[in-house]
């Protein structure tokens, strides 16, 4: 999950083929190259496989719910949607949420990149901070330039990633082999399972899942949508799954070949065999460049927007030239500068900011699910609130107290939109008294 190219001019009359692009540009990105060694780490071959499937079985709900409010509302993104079925203050608390977990995201992608740059150049650990930090920096100016610039250099990223899946797989097909062996021992044998292990896969890996409810930004631009928007959520599913399986099942066969491929830059165990592989982790970087001044772009107008309704300072709406939000980019860049420091003075690992985000997200879906009852009608609306709150509760059992982060922050974005809607009905009526 690592696009979000929602800021782009779209044409109207998106058909399912460029339905399905989008949504898989807007799933796919860095995370897929981190977390398949990461999750290898936790939870071995078999714990690995088990949880990308399972992640995969467990998103599918969600795909439907956010098919059908493309479909049905007359509003764009998840925040509109929430406020179109249970009113402002529910959709203040969703754009706070939603801004929230932006803040932690883009520092995630920024140290996945200085992860990988920092492993072709030879460097010391201590300088993945300043790594990221550059490019946070960059990723600023980009959009501080413009939308153009920002739109540009993601469409160059995404053909960079899939040009990197495609050398991985076609270079290392008999790595592919070793992989599928795992998962049919996974499936035949009576090796025990850590399921432990897997839900922390699981829960790790639905990270590299989310994204497909930014679809929801252009749901208005599909043409015949109920048709189309359905079958776009349906292709670009199974493409994604294919992608990610495939270099899931890649790494796990290189790490049974002896390569160690395990960790947030397992990856680079398969650059090595080739002749240009440094080439391949500097266009990881480049890639995550991409990602980051995509979603900042995104991040930045989620400022803007809680900045025009009140949440936040009006100071952070301003902006300039091509209604650039200067204002909200810096602050944004200060604020992940200051997340990175933090997890470089208390070294805190790639994963849990994964995590973080993953558990934050969990919670956006699960208010999303209330959305889509609330908006819908007919036996089939409990079929999916039932599984899509099954899964929710699933993944955030494991987080126990730690949800109550993004359960506050949804909450004082809802109770500021109260209070502010009060103080303004009072005003109004002494104003008319008077």
């Amino acid at each position: 999950m690592d696009h979000n190219p929602i800021s782009q001019r779209k044409e109207r009359g998106l058909t399912t083929l460029s339905g399905a692009a989008l949504g898989v540009s807007m799933v796919v990105g860095t995370g897929i190259f981190s977390l398949s060694g990461i999750a290898l780490d936790i939870g071995g071959a078999k714990g690995s496989i088990f949880g990308w499937f399972f992640a995969a079985f467990v998103i599918a709900p969600f795909l439907f719910i956010f098919s059908h409010l493309g479909k049905t509302s007359s509003k764009r993104g998840l925040a509109d949607c929430l406020g179109e079925a249970f009113g402002t203050p529910a959709q203040n608390g969703m754009t706070l949420l939603l801004m929230s977990n932006f803040l932690l995201l883009l520092p995630a992608i920024a140290l996945v990149g200085a992860n990988y740059l920092k492993e072709v150049m030879g460097l010391e650990k201590e300088w993945v901070s300043l790594l990221a930090y550059a490019i946070l920096f960059l990723a600023t100016i980009f959009n501080l330039l413009g939308n153009g610039k920002t739109v540009s250099l993601s469409k160059v990223s995404l053909v960079i990633l899939f040009g990197i899946l495609a050398t991985l797989i076609l270079c290392f097909p008999h790595f592919l082999m070793k992989g599928l062996e795992s998962l049919f021992s996974v499936e035949t044998s009576g090796s025990p399972v850590d399921f432990s292990a897997a839900w922390k896969v699981t829960a790790l890996v639905i990270f590299a899942y989310l994204g497909w409810e930014n679809l929801s930004f252009v749901s208005a631009d599909f043409k015949h949508r109920e048709q189309t928007i359905s079958r776009s959520y349906a292709l670009s599913f199974i493409l994604v799954i294919a992608l990610y399986l495939g270099l899931a099942l890649l790494l796990i066969g290189a790490k049974e070949a002896g390569l160690n491929t395990s960790g947030a830059t397992g990856i680079t165990a398969l650059f090595n065999q080739l002749p240009f592989g440094s080439l391949l982790a500097l266009c990881v970087g480049l890639i995550s460049l991409g990602n980051a001044t995509a979603w900042m772009s995104s991040s930045s107008r989620s400022i803007v927007s809680a900045a025009e309704q009140g949440i936040l300072p009006e100071l952070l709406a301003q902006r300039i030239g091509r209604n650039v939000p200067y204002i909200a980019l810096l602050f944004s860049f200060s604020v992940y500068g200051l997340i990175v420091l933090l997890c470089h003075v208390f070294e805190h690992s790639l994963s849990l900011l994964f995590l973080l985000v993953t558990q934050n997200s969990l919670v956006i879906y699960a208010l999303a699910i209330a959305a889509y009852w609330k908006m819908s009608k007919g036996t089939v609306k409990w079929v999916f609130t039932s599984l899509g709150f099954l899964s929710c509760i699933f993944l955030l059992s494991g987080f126990h107290w730690m949800v109550i982060s993004p359960l506050g922050i949804f909450a004082i974005g809802s109770i500021r939109s109260l209070l502010t809607g009060r103080k303004i009905t009072i005003t109004q009526q002494i104003t008319k008294s008077a």
